[in-house]
């Protein structure tokens, strides 16, 4: 009986349009409006370059407006601009089919393989996106509320986040806190919040992404997504802080290129002592960028910056006013 190969079921160029479709489509970050497509940088990663600068208008300042009258002479405000600077991602994933053997078996083998591909990308869209944001964290405090407890303090319940801890970090947003789209927790902090009856479940809602809604905004938990930081406890008792997020619709803007080869199959005949082998390599350029901010021209030390570089508090450095920035962030001990 033939076995079915992975170069018998994949069309390259079909396989990566598909992926990157499918890989939309469940992204939990894209349905909660957290991450938006922007036109922008879809043209930028269509041509060359390593960074995008994005020039973006300022809200008009709120200057008491001049009385009319029959002399005098008016001093007409400027509309202020800033440029936010973005980065091109290259990251590609191979798979053996022996990783894929189980996938080659289903009934359409392309779509089960694609299913595992996009859901992989998925993953890492939001490894990426967890990086950012500590790195932002660990540059710019002026989007943090913390309520967890000092070093070297055992956390009580005044540690542990209430809803009207997170009304207070929903003003870090100042008056674009009725943006708010999500909010992102830690499985710890969600069972705190399910204990003290905090969450909504909505089953026709549309903010309910699968873990229901938390005063009409979409919840995320998810371990890889949030950031766990541990506080040392001189006393011998690490003690988790953990990172709630909260995010304003489009806080990351992206954009999709199109690597020159975005699929590729090989075949490698003396591999498995001569039984062979067939690895399926899958490719993605695109741009994750955080509405407010400018990436370092230098963060990263190859052609693209790794999550680690990402993560470093010199990564990004915000450029815009206040609330061009749209997350904030919780720190609390549950």
């Amino acid at each position: 009986m033939a076995t079915t190969q992975i170069a018998d079921v994949v069309v390259p160029d079909i396989f990566s349009a598909y992926t990157q479709e499918l890989s939309t489509e469940l992204s939990l970050l894209v349905r909660a409006g957290i991450v938006v497509r922007n036109p922008q940088l879809d043209g930028f990663l269509a041509g060359g370059g390593q960074l995008i600068q994005m020039p973006k208008w300022e809200d008009l300042l709120d200057t008491e407006a001049n009385v009319s009258g029959d002399s005098g002479t008016a001093v007409a405000e400027k509309a202020a601009t800033h440029k936010e600077i973005g980065i091109r991602h290259n990251r590609n994933q191979a798979w053996s089919s022996m990783d894929l053997s189980a996938a080659l078996a289903g009934s359409d083998p392309m779509s089960m393989i694609a299913q595992r591909v996009a859901s992989y990308w998925v993953r890492q869209e939001q490894l990426m996106l967890n990086n950012i944001v500590a790195g932002i964290i660990a540059g710019t405090s002026t989007i943090i509320n913390d309520i967890a407890a000092a070093n070297n303090v055992d956390a009580i319940a005044a540690n542990l986040a209430t809803s009207s801890d997170f009304l207070d970090t929903f003003q870090l947003l100042g008056d674009h806190k009725g943006e708010v789209t999500a909010v992102a927790v830690h499985s710890v902090v969600h069972t705190n919040m399910q204990k003290a009856n905090l969450i909504d479940f909505v089953p026709d809602s549309r903010a309910d992404v699968g873990f229901g809604t938390y005063m009409g905004k979409s919840l995320l938990v998810d371990d890889g997504l949030t950031v766990d930081i541990t506080r040392d406890d001189s006393g011998g008792v690490d003690q988790p802080m953990y990172t709630s997020i909260v995010f304003g619709t489009g806080a990351f803007q992206s954009g999709v290129g199109s690597p020159r080869v975005g699929t590729e199959i090989e075949r490698t005949a003396l591999a498995g002592t001569g039984g062979g082998e067939e690895v399926l390599v899958n490719r993605r350029e695109f741009a994750l960028h955080p509405a407010g901010f400018s990436v370092a021209t230098n963060v990263g030390a190859g052609e693209s910056p790794t999550n680690a570089e990402l993560a470093a508090n010199t990564a990004y450095t915000l450029v815009g006013q206040r609330k061009d920035v749209r997350l904030a962030v919780l720190r609390s001990n549950g």
